[in-house]
């Protein structure tokens, strides 16, 4: 489901910014 890659796209966001910080 597109709503569901779309949660897991933000979910992969948000580590990679935490990654950086």
């Amino acid at each position: 489901l597109p709503a569901i890659q779309a949660c897991i796209d933000a979910i992969t966001e948000h580590q990679r910014l935490n990654t950086l910080m």
